[in-house]
């Protein structure tokens, strides 16, 4: 049987797809990119069973926000482009200037547990990274007072298919290489055949969630340290202030954020001091009467 070509994307289409990829998800398509929104889409083309993307924009804008046609269609734009330990900056700020700082206040009894948010946590790499750092900072330093269970990781994705990947915590050997420092392998996951799974005791640390950062943050409570990282490069400049302005209201006093590398809070310096760690930077929030 012949093989079904793709239709081809027309401009109109490419303008009303991209519209609801942004009004959904918050990704801004560049008008430059309509052969991604061509060839992410092609295959939901066919599941449908449409035979062109007016057709699909129409069964979509029809569908549900939450259900499955816009769930395969977060999964086909979203970039799940992610690694263990991914640059320097994070681990260094959290060992050298917050986790010696937390704690000491969970020892000293000021404090009973650490909140902490992975937010666009793809397939999870992030969040368990994070989990792996702190297990190994308290076991190093002798902290025998201080419990990881203190610890809470929140991680949210706004893509079904990427949670679930990192709920199963079960990574193929090219996924497990991409920046897993091999005593990291042997400490903290188990080999399956071909696959290695995060062992049970980082699994525990964190704990995934569905989330679209268009939401209210007042869902989620409030955090000692947010993770935004490598996700807001992909919204407008409008969308970008608005979460800046509710991961200001998200952080509790002396709460800290850590941007991408390439990434910075130009343009809410208002809701934001930067603190330099090292060579390293991070941001907390300014006082409620400063902003």
């Amino acid at each position: 049987m012949k093989a079904r070509t793709s239709p081809e994307l027309s401009n109109d289409e490419f303008e009303l797809l991209r519209r609801l990829v942004e009004e959904r998800t918050g990704i801004l398509v560049s008008e430059r990119k309509s052969y991604l929104i061509a060839s992410r889409f092609a295959s939901l083309i066919e599941e449908e069973g449409v035979d062109t993307f007016s057709e699909l924009y129409t069964r979509a804008r029809a569908a549900a926000p939450d259900g499955p046609l816009m769930d395969r269609i977060v999964d086909a734009i979203t970039t799940n482009e992610t690694l263990w330990f991914r640059d320097d900056g994070p681990w260094y700020i959290l060992r050298t200037a917050l986790l010696p700082r937390y704690c000491a206040e969970l020892s000293e009894g000021r404090r009973n547990r650490v909140r902490i948010w992975s937010a666009a946590c793809s397939t999870g790499q992030e969040p368990y990274s994070v989990a792996m750092t702190i297990r190994e900072f308290i076991q190093d330093e002798g902290l025998v007072s201080v419990k990881p269970e203190a610890f809470e990781i929140v991680a949210t994705d706004i893509s079904p298919q990427a949670l679930e990947i990192a709920r199963r915590g079960a990574y193929d050997q090219m996924a497990a290489s991409r920046g897993l420092p091999p005593q990291y392998a042997d400490r903290f996951f188990e080999s399956s055949g071909s696959t290695i799974e995060v062992v049970p005791a980082i699994k525990s640390m964190v704990r995934f969630q569905r989330f679209n950062l268009q939401q209210s943050f007042a869902l989620l409570g409030r955090f000692d340290l947010i993770l935004c990282r490598n996700v807001l490069i992909y919204f407008s400049n409008e969308l970008k202030l608005e979460i800046f302005r509710k991961i200001a209201s998200a952080l509790c006093p002396e709460g800290a954020l850590i941007l991408g590398g390439s990434e910075s809070a130009q343009g809410a310096t208002r809701l934001f001091q930067m603190v330099r760690s090292g060579r390293h930077l991070y941001y907390t929030a300014r006082l409620e009467q400063e902003r």
